[in-house]
């Protein structure tokens, strides 16, 4: 009896543990910031007569970083550069390599078989047999749990898209679009966004050339609760059952 009771108290420590273990990484990933920045650079101080692609390949530099974990976890993308992408975790560089491609074998010489053409009555019938299917998942998306559901996704996307927004951008240079209407009214924009924009942006006209000669960088944070407190309510939402209800009628109707 003592040896089972001994095996039994075994076995529940290491739930404990693995419950604990399970319980801190939970947390870590719902409460711990995803990090992002990035930053980008052109370097064009001429300008030119036409529309400079091939300077804007080779002058630009562009590095971004994500990192969780307190950097424990990170992914780096730089261009350009030896290695595109390097992915570290806790110290360690992987950067994934381009497997090569096998030689292909030549394909053996299938005989053809004449399948026998389709009439246009058939055609015409599966454009209507298609068009009928649009419309049926067009009525039940748009129908009173659809417009529902819509308004509860569209205000869900919103709270996560402004908890995504960086806290921290700068966009400086100076930008010529060789047309000097063309460059006014791009000033005249940033004129009626100055109350946003006057502590990010620092921008000098070029009126009579193609110039980019441009720095921009930017940092922010995902903090992945909010995105699963959003989506989350989704699963047990009434509309969501419904409307996937009536998308799988809609799918067996046509299969």
């Amino acid at each position: 009896m003592t040896i089972i009771l001994g095996i039994l108290k075994v076995i529940g420590v290491l739930l404990l543990i693995v419950l604990i273990v399970t319980i801190v990484l939970l947390l870590l990933v719902l409460f711990v910031p995803i990090r992002y920045k990035a930053a980008a650079e052109v370097d064009d101080p001429e300008g030119h007569d036409e529309f400079p692609i091939e300077v804007l390949k080779g002058r630009s530099d562009v590095k971004a970083e994500v990192s969780w974990l307190f950097g424990a976890f990170k992914v780096l993308l730089q261009y350009p550069g030896e290695k595109l992408l390097v992915i570290k975790l806790f110290g360690r560089a992987f950067s994934p390599g381009k497997k090569e491609k096998e030689p292909e074998k030549p394909a053996k010489e299938e005989e053809k078989k004449e399948e026998p053409e389709e009439s246009g009555e058939g055609i015409f019938d599966r454009i209507e047999r298609i068009l009928d299917m649009i419309d049926s998942y067009w009525r039940v998306l748009t129908g009173t749990c659809g417009r529902r559901l819509v308004r509860k996704l569209s205000g869900k996307l919103v709270t996560i898209g402004v908890s995504m927004m960086p806290t921290m951008w700068k966009l400086k240079g100076t930008l010529g679009l060789n047309d000097p209407c063309l460059n006014g009214r791009v000033a005249l924009t940033g004129a009626m966004l100055m109350p946003y924009l006057e502590d990010h942006v620092q921008m000098n006209p070029q009126w009579e050339k193609y110039r980019f000669d441009l720095d921009a960088e930017l940092s922010g944070k995902l903090v992945m609760i909010i995105p699963v407190k959003e989506v989350l309510p989704l699963f047990f939402d009434k509309d969501v059952k419904k409307i996937i209800k009536k998308l799988k009628r809609v799918r067996a109707k046509f299969s």
